[in-house]
């Protein structure tokens, strides 16, 4: 039977034996969402894992199967009981809840929800204001804010006040709304790309060092040179122009940066982002930019910051990887042939292809053969 239909199997069955069987490997495998599998994962800890109230937990069990609730009541659920402080996230919490809910026997998703909102009402929490930006989708980005409600009363005034009424309103309260960002003779100015140029180093140039200010080249005529001299000689690019180069190495990957007037102050993190122009982790579509510097060898573990130790990752997967290869949860990031690569808790590789023009793809589109270990 192949992984899809085993899937299939799984999920057609009664929503307690789902849970009861569930096998994060199986569903990995099949790609499903790895939030989705991350939400089962949490049911099947707290319906079978260990705990210190296991006959509450049989309760449960129990409760859970006498209403007949589906794996998505029993997740919405567990979402309420997160929204508790951590001190009253308790078995016995989950066992009361149930029992209310099959006693009230809700015929629809929505009852069934709007029961468990009433049963645990969670305190709100006082929030001054928060901004948010999606990440892009294609040419199409977003924001989500929340604040005071009088502030955002007063902004929408603002740009109705900008808009006519009988043309449609959304795309004139855009176009108002960054009318005011941007202002005269001020506001959010427009943001300017630093354009890089990467550099193919040919398969006869072997890399002697990444030590020092410079990298030197070894030559397949049995010569030297450092990465400048390359640069100046091979592309007949004398001082004085103001463009920013990388040299990048088929198996290593972005090697050094050069900006021929001087050198660029945040080299490092350059290089790193030209190997990903986005979080390297699969599915992530976090800028490059707006992205930490994460030592593939933990800092921690001896690992260095150099070139080829580092790639770049947004602030939740650089704190969620695995740095201990032991430890198996959210899969870890490695460099394989200058690539940056996600390997799963159960070994399966995967790239992060969202963004098509990371130098390695674009340079190099065919990955040489794995050498020997």
């Amino acid at each position: 039977m192949s992984t899809a239909a085993t899937v299939a199997q799984a999920m057609s069955t009664d929503a307690m034996e789902f849970v009861a069987s569930f096998d994060r490997a199986l569903f990995a495998d099949a790609c499903v969402n790895p939030a989705r599998i991350n939400e089962w994962a949490r049911l099947n800890e707290a319906y079978f894992g260990a705990c210190a109230a296991p006959r509450q937990q049989e309760r449960c069990v129990r409760l859970a199967r006498e209403g007949g609730f589906s794996v998505d009541q029993l997740l919405a659920v567990e979402r309420r009981l997160a929204k508790l402080p951590k001190a009253q996230r308790t078995m016995r919490a989950r066992m009361e809840l149930l029992e209310k809910l099959v006693a009230a026997a809700p015929r629809s998703y929505d009852a069934f929800s709007q029961l468990v909102t009433e049963f645990v009402p969670v305190e709100e929490k006082e929030c001054a204001g928060d901004l948010r930006f999606s990440r892009p989708n294609g040419r199409f980005g977003g924001m989500h804010a929340s604040g005071p409600r009088r502030d955002f009363a007063d902004l929408e005034a603002k740009l109705r006040s900008m808009t006519n009424p009988e043309l449609p309103e959304g795309p004139q309260m855009y176009e108002a709304l960054f009318t005011l960002l941007r202002g005269e003779g001020g506001g959010v100015p427009t943001a300017a790309p630093r354009p890089v140029v990467a550099v193919p180093l040919p398969d006869g140039v072997r890399i002697e060092s990444l030590e020092g200010d410079d990298v030197e080249l070894g030559l397949s005529d049995g010569t030297t040179m450092t990465g400048a001299e390359y640069l100046a000689t091979g592309l007949g690019l004398a001082g004085g122009a103001d463009v920013e180069l990388a040299l990048v190495h088929p198996t290593v990957g972005p090697v050094k940066s050069y900006r021929l007037s001087r050198f660029a102050n945040d080299e490092q993190r350059l290089l790193a982002s030209l190997r990903n122009l986005v979080c390297a982790w699969p599915g992530c579509k976090r800028a490059a930019d707006f992205s930490q510097v994460h030592h593939v060898r933990a800092w921690s573990r001896g690992g260095e910051t150099n070139i080829d130790n580092l790639v770049m990752l947004c602030p939740f997967h650089n704190a969620v990887n695995d740095d201990d290869a032991q430890r198996r949860k959210w899969g870890r990031i490695e460099l394989v042939d200058g690539r940056a690569m996600w390997i799963s808790p159960y070994g399966r590789r995967d790239v992060n292809t969202f963004h098509p023009y990371g130098v390695m793809e674009r340079l190099f589109p065919d990955p040489p053969p794995a050498g020997p270990d």
